[in-house]
């Protein structure tokens, strides 16, 4: 089964006890580009407000609130650093997919993630992919809408407002100290 839901994160040791071949591959990515983001896209939906009602905050207050314990980047944010702190056979059972890896070599990382799973290789090009024309946003209002595209290219580049690369980077050492060392 393939379930996308950020939510299973905090649910692992559940899982685990249902099934204990579970195994969740978690694709992480820099915190900042996620911001940014999310601020292109609030930038071209101005009109839509965030199901959360943070349209009418500044940039700093609404980067504080999706990074917060209960945002939408900051509750999984938080679930991934409390699964640092889990037994590790249930750690055997998680597999970190940085999202910057995958897009410049996509193939090397498709093949470790199915060695991981076990599984044999199955060939695939990444400048020629079978993609369905839309995803469903609306649990977001389409606030978020994705684009999907039949080859992989890397995103456009988000920059952010310095004070909040500072906090990001200060607030979620731990993050960068385990996804992004050499940063």
């Amino acid at each position: 089964m393939v379930d996308k839901n950020r939510g299973w994160l905090n649910q692992l040791e559940m899982v685990y006890h249902l099934d204990p071949n579970c195994r969740m591959l978690v694709c992480v990515r820099e915190l900042g580009q996620i911001y940014g983001s999310v601020e292109a896209q609030h930038q071209q939906t101005l009109l839509l407000d965030f199901p959360d009602h943070l349209a009418a905050l500044s940039h700093y207050t609404r980067a504080d609130k999706l990074f917060g314990h209960e945002g939408v980047i900051g509750m999984p944010l938080k679930a991934i650093e409390n699964l640092q702190d889990i037994d590790n056979r249930l750690q055997a059972r998680l597999y970190y997919v940085v999202f910057e890896h995958l897009m410049k070599e996509p193939v090397t990382v498709m093949r470790e993630i199915y060695q991981w799973l076990n599984l044999p290789d199955a060939p695939f090009d990444p400048q020629r992919l079978k993609v369905k024309p839309h995803e469903s946003d609306s649990y977001y209002r389409f606030k978020y809408l994705h684009k999907t595209y039949p080859r992989i290219q890397p995103p456009a580049y988000h920059s952010i407002p310095p004070r909040i690369e500072v906090e990001l980077r200060k607030n979620f050492a731990w993050f960068y100290q385990i996804f992004y060392p050499e940063n």
